[in-house]
C-alpha cells in the first residue's frame, strides 16, 4: 500500500508565518514523499456558532477566502493536485460549527470526533484512568458525526477513535470497543459515505511491529471488511511529519486495505 492523497495537511502551525510560503514549503515536502493530491485542512469553528473556547481561533468565511487564495496561487506552481478542506470539529453539544456560506467554499470537509484534550469544547472532561468511559465517549461521538444534519456534507472522518491526548493509552482504551460496536459505527459512516482516514500522527509512536499488533488492525480490518472507503491524512504541523506517512501505510497494509478502497477526489 502506498499513499498518494494526502487530505489533512495544516499550513497554519508556524504563528504569524506567512501561509503561501509554508504552503509551498509542504507541497515540495508532499512530492518527495510520492504524493500527487494534498489538501490544505485548517482547524475551523465559525465564529457564528458559541462554545469554541480558548482553543480555536476567531474565524469566519474571510478565512476560508484567504485559504483558497492561497491554494489557487500555489495550483498555478505545481503540478500538484491541490484542494482546500478545513478540519471542523464535533462540539460536546453536538455542534459542527460550518455555515453553508463556509461549506460553499471547501472542495472537502473533515470532521474529528474524538480531540479529548478539548475539555469544555469536545469533552465534558478528563478521561485519565477512566478508560472504558472514554470507549463509550467515543462510540457515542463517532454516532454523533454520522447521524448529523451535515453527515451528507463531510467527506472524510478524521483520526478516527483515536483518544487524543491520551496516545500512550490506545490500545488499552480502543480494547473496551467490542467488534460488534465498531460495525455498527463504521457501517454507518459507510452509509453516509464518509471516509475514514487513516492518520499517521495517530500511530507515529509505535514501532512496525508494534502496529502489527495493535487495535488499530482490528478497527481498520473491520472497516474494511464492512465496505468503507478509506483516506490518507498526515495531520501535518511541520513538514518532518511526512516520515510517519510509512506507518500509516503499514496499519492499512494488515487490515488488507487497497487502492481501489481509497477516497477518489
Amino acid at each position: 500500500m502506498f499513499f498518494t492523497t494526502d487530505l489533512h495537511i495544516h499550513s497554519d502551525y508556524p504563528a504569524q508565518a506567512d501561509r503561501l510560503s509554508v504552503m509551498r514549503e509542504c507541497a515540495a515536502a508532499a512530492r518527495k514523499n510520492g504524493l500527487e493530491t494534498i489538501g490544505f485542512s485548517e482547524h475551523y469553528w465559525n465564529r457564528a456558532f458559541p462554545g469554541k473556547g480558548r482553543y480555536y481561533e476567531d474565524r469566519g468565511p474571510e478565512t476560508l477566502r484567504e485559504i483558497r487564495e492561497a491554494v489557487r496561487m500555489l495550483q498555478e506552481e505545481t503540478s500538484l493536485k491541490i484542494l482546500t478542506g478545513c478540519e471542523s470539529e464535533y462540539g460536546m453539544d453536538g455542534t459542527i460549527p460550518l455555515t453553508e456560506e463556509d461549506l460553499s467554499l471547501l472542495d472537502y470537509v473533515v470532521v474529528p470526533h474524538s480531540h479529548l484534550n478539548y475539555i469544555g469544547v469536545t469533552a465534558p472532561h478528563d478521561y485519565t484512568d477512566h478508560w472504558k468511559e472514554c470507549a463509550e465517549y467515543m462510540v457515542q461521538t463517532f454516532r454523533g458525526v454520522t447521524s448529523h444534519p451535515l453527515a451528507d456534507r463531510i467527506t472524510v472522518l478524521a483520526h478516527p477513535f483515536e483518544p487524543v491526548g491520551y496516545g500512550e493509552h490506545q490500545n488499552e482504551i480502543l480494547r473496551w470497543i467490542p467488534d460488534t460496536q465498531f460495525r455498527e459505527c463504521v457501517r454507518e459512516a459507510r452509509d453516509k459515505g464518509i471516509a475514514l482516514e487513516i492518520n499517521s500522527l495517530t500511530v507515529h509512536g509505535f514501532s512496525p511491529e508494534e502496529l502489527v499488533r495493535s487495535e488499530w488492525v482490528r478497527f481498520y480490518t473491520i472497516a474494511r471488511e464492512e465496505g468503507c472507503t478509506f483516506v490518507y491524512g498526515s495531520d501535518l504541523h511541520g513538514t518532518a511529519q511526512f516520515a510517519y506517512k510509512k506507518l500509516a501505510e503499514t496499519v492499512a497494509g494488515e487490515a488488507g486495505i487497497t487502492d481501489e478502497m481509497m477516497l477518489q477526489i
